[in-house]
Order: structure tokens, then C-alpha cells, then sequence
């Protein structure tokens, strides 16, 4: 899991926006005391003694495990279930030639992972972040865990309410095996209770946030950009907040397609050239919005990953600059004199907000953009499936798991542009190998990949604005933190606590 030592309660190492972001570093101990690479094709996992399963003396599956220790062997179970589950997200993670192969509990509390050595890094946090640790039993008796009321775990909380559609209730677990890394004679968790609400429209989360009905906007019940934050701040201006990268949503255009213009690069470079990005960011987001934003945002966490546009080569910087005269030349050479139609798909009023403009620029250098607005479930669907025609505005989780280079593998269902490349896929293989063993190596070599990649316009750049995590006062022991470890948002968690007395003088 994520160590909660290295975040802004106390070295300061990264700030957590984004969890670990394939740094090994920022990894530590959970059910695992620790684990090592003994070799390229192994990984060890040493188990923590005297972790008990949860016991909810109201629970069915409570009792039928009896809060019994948690051993190696349900941790064998569980991996080479949920690897061989068509429904996990394991399953679709890796090729089948990339998977564990082999699974064995060499003692009570040791356990070994047989693995291909070309993915051993990546491997060694799927399995060791991502994984989750059931009890056999409750399968051995339901079948599966896909009741609620079946749950039962070893973590901080028990789920003992589910409102489809509305929230989730944990009572603290008062057995939980952990203390707090930094105070550690202080037990694991704060908080006697834990509710996330489930909230889908927009004016009523903001509604909860301003109004103390929700302590923190973490956990992903709410999502605040620059335009909510200071809505918010002019009516609770108690708030607290910590500015993040927003929703990077960037142009996907098919380059897999001989019959589409997208195939030559000229082409890209063309369209990025012809939207002015430094007045999208001045008039459309106020100022509030980073002109390069993609792959990597300039915060904390990307330290190490982010070169400043001033520092890119320029016929990167001239990428990031408005001038459709240049498009135009380019268009031409690539064979395009004229121009061309083309067709982009989105899934919000928002978003087709946001094309409207984009049109209107492609329109001055001769390419009619045509905006299909489908209904959110169908272009979940069509996004999901890569089954667009030709461009797609969505969202790529590179920032998120840099390691992973989804923007520019092939093997990837986050490829959004089908995009590949020997120069990127050499990349991908060469930082594949200090994944889980040397962070500033492979960071170094997707950081040398990233000119390239912006030269290539895999996508079509766009500018990326402010995002924003609020919380009220109260909540202590919280600094901005967004998730933990691999993508746990709510082990957050864990470590605050409410101040209720702050919260009865605020009037709340």
C-alpha cells in the first residue's frame, strides 16, 4: 500500500494526488511485512503475523469465518482467482504470456509468485497493490461475494449498510492490525464511522459540500473544478482546498486507419497548431488551466516525470502556440490542401461546449469538424469498446500510472489513439525493467520519451485545467491527499479524524 509516512503528513516525498505512480519507493507494508525479488522471475511476499479476519458478530460471513488469522494459503486462493476471473480488473490487465504463473504458499505466512521476467515490476504491484484478499469460505458458501452482506475482510472498516445509489456506511474495524506509521502509539483508524455518499448530480454535491453535509470532497463523490471552487468559497469561505490537474481530456484521433488523415503525423501537428491554446487558457479557463498538462502535470507527484514547456525542444514549445499559417503548410504537404471533414464523439454538454470552439479553429485552416453528442451510457460504451469511427474527446490514465505508457501501447485499451511506434514501444520495454527495483531509471526513460511523444501529437493537445480536492476544517490529519498505493482513494481514510468541537463552533 501507499506509505503514508512519504505523502504531506510528514516527508513530503510526493503529495499522493495520484497514489504511487509505479514508485516503488512510495510503497510499503500492509498484509505483506515485506517481499523481495529474489531473482527475475520471483516475487516473495512475507506475510504479517496475527492479522484476523474482521469478526461482525451481526454478520453472517463474519461468523462463518470465525475471525480466524489470515495465512498464506487465502492469499494463494484469492490471486489465482481473481487473475482467472474474465470479470476482474486483473484479468484484462496483462496478455495471457504476461500473467503469474504460479501461485504457492511455501510456509504459513510465505509467498511465492512465479512470474515472466520481462513484467516482474509491474507484476510485483499488481499483485501486491491491486489484488484483493478474500476468505474462501464465503465462496465455498455463496458461491461469490457480490452480496454486500457477504463481505468480510481484515481492513480498518466493516461495510454494515449499502443504499443502492445513495451511500455505503464502515463501522471501524476495533481489531484492525495497523497503527498510525507516524504516531504509532496511536491505533488504526480514527473515526468510528465512515459514510461515502453517492451523489451523481452535480448542483447537489456541490450543495453538500457547501453546506457541511460531507466533510471532504475525497473519495470521488465530488469533483470540483476552478469555476466550483470559487462558487464554493464565496459561500463557505471556511473551506479549505488543494489545487490538482483537472479532467484531462485531450483529442484522440485514430492513427491505425490508412483511409483517415490522422495516419501522418503532419496531420496532428496541423490540428494542434491551429487551436490557440494559450487563449484557451487565458479566456475559455480564466487563466486557471496548465498549458502542458499531458502527459504529466507540473505538481509534486510528477516531479521527476514533468519537463516545463521552457525547457522542451522548440518544435515542441511551437506545438503549444497558435498559428495556423504553419497548419495550413502542413496540411498541404501531408496532401490536404484543401482541408478534409471529420468527426469527433463526446459525452457531455460540456464537452460539446468545448468543441464548439475547437471547430471554429479547425474551421480557419479548412477542416469541418463534425460533433457527434452521444447519451453518457452510449459513449461509455463506444469509449470502452475503441469502437469510434475517427476521434473521440475522453480522458488517459498516463498521469495516473506513468508506467504503463497507456497513450502509446498498442497493447493497451487505453491506446485511444491506436497509436504505436519503435521509438515508444523500445521505451515501454527498456523502463520494464526497472519497474519495482530502480524508480529514478525508469522514470528517467519515460521522461526522455515524453518530447517525442508531444512531437508525435499522439493526440491532439489541449490545454489542462485545475481540478480541486475541498474538505472543511475539521477533518484533521488531511492535506489535499487524493489516493493511496495503487488506487485507493478511500485509505485516506484511515488517518483523519473529525475535530468536533471545531465543527460545533463553525455551527455545523
Amino acid at each position: 500500500m501507499g506509505d503514508w509516512t512519504k505523502g504531506l503528513a510528514g516527508t513530503g516525498e510526493t503529495d499522493f494526488q495520484n497514489g504511487y505512480l509505479g514508485r516503488i519507493g512510495l510503497e510499503t507494508g500492509c498484509l505483506a511485512e515485506s517481499w523481495e525479488l529474489p531473482d527475475s522471475q520471483t516475487i516473495v511476499y512475507h506475510l504479517r503475523k496475527g492479522v484476523h479476519y474482521l469478526m461482525d458478530p451481526a454478520n453472517e460471513a463474519c461468523k462463518l469465518v470465525g475471525g480466524r488469522e489470515l495465512v498464506a494459503g487465502d492469499v494463494v486462493w484469492s490471486m489465482e482467482r481473481e487473475w482467472a476471473s474474465p470479470k476482474s480488473f486483473l484479468f484484462s490487465q496483462m496478455k495471457p504470456e504476461e500473467k503469474p504463473q504460479s501461485f504457492t504458499a511455501l510456509d504459513k505466512y510465505t509467498v511465492e509468485i512465479k512470474v515472466p521476467a520481462s513484467v516482474q515490476g509491474a507484476l510485483l504491484f499488481l499483485t501486491g497493490d491491486q489484488c484483493h484478499i478474500y476468505a474462501p469460505e464465503v465462496v465455498a458458501k455463496w458461491g461469490s461475494y457480490d452480496d454486500w452482506k457477504h463481505q468480510v475482510g481484515t481492513g480498518p472498516f466493516m461495510l454494515t449498510s449499502y443504499v443502492g445509489g445513495s451511500s455505503l456506511t464502515y463501522m471501524k474495524n476495533p481489531d484492525f492490525f495497523l497503527n498510525d506509521p507516524i504516531h504509532p502509539e496511536n491505533k488504526l483508524p480514527y473515526v468510528d464511522e465512515c459514510k461515502q455518499l453517492i451523489i451523481t448530480d452535480k448542483s447537489t454535491q456541490l450543495a453538500a459540500m457547501r453546506t457541511g453535509k460531507v466533510d471532504s470532497s475525497v473519495g470521488g463523490a465530488i469533483s470540483i473544478n476552478w469555476e466550483n471552487k470559487e462558487e464554493l468559497l464565496k459561500s463557505a469561505p471556511a473551506l479549505e482546498s488543494f489545487r490538482t490537474a483537472g479532467l484531462d481530456e485531450q483529442i484522440w484521433s485514430r492513427v491505425d486507419k490508412s483511409d483517415l488523415p490522422f495516419k501522418d503525423v503532419r496531420v496532428r501537428q496541423a490540428l494542434t497548431l491551429a487551436i490557440d491554446q494559450p487563449g484557451i487558457v487565458d479566456n475559455f479557463y480564466g487563466g486557471n488551466a496548465d498549458l502542458l498538462g499531458h502527459p504529466f502535470p507540473p505538481y509534486k507527484a510528477w516531479e521527476a516525470l514533468y519537463t516545463p514547456l521552457k525547457d522542451m525542444p522548440a518544435n515542441v514549445q511551437e506545438l503549444f502556440t497558435h498559428n495556423p499559417a504553419k497548419a495550413k503548410q502542413l496540411l498541404a504537404e501531408a496532401g490536404y490542401p484543401d482541408g478534409f471533414k471529420m468527426k469527433v464523439i463526446c459525452g457531455t454538454s460540456e464537452q460539446a461546449d468545448f468543441l464548439s470552439i475547437i471547430k471554429e479553429y479547425f474551421k480557419d485552416v479548412n477542416v469541418d469538424l463534425e460533433i457527434n453528442f452521444l447519451e453518457n451510457t452510449v459513449y461509455r460504451s463506444v469509449l470502452r469498446g475503441r469502437t469510434y469511427e475517427q476521434a473521440i474527446l475522453c480522458t488517459c490514465p498516463t498521469a495516473g500510472f506513468p508506467w504503463k505508457m497507456h497513450s502509446t501501447r498498442l497493447t493497451s485499451l487505453d491506446d485511444k489513439a491506436f497509436y504505436s511506434n519503435p521509438v515508444t514501444d523500445a521505451a515501454f520495454a527498456e523502463e520494464n525493467q526497472y519497474v519495482g527495483t530502480d524508480d529514478a531509471k525508469w522514470q528517467s526513460i519515460v521522461k526522455s520519451a515524453t518530447p517525442f511523444i508531444l512531437e508525435e501529437c499522439v493526440g491532439i493537445w489541449l490545454p489542462v485545467p485545475y481540478g480541486y480536492r475541498m474538505w472543511w476544517p475539521w477533518l484533521q490529519n488531511y492535506h489535499g491527499e487524493g489516493t493511496l498505493g495503487y488506487d485507493n482513494q478511500m485509505a485516506i481514510s484511515w488517518y483523519v479524524w473529525i475535530d468536533q468541537s471545531m465543527k460545533k463552533s463553525m455551527g455545523y
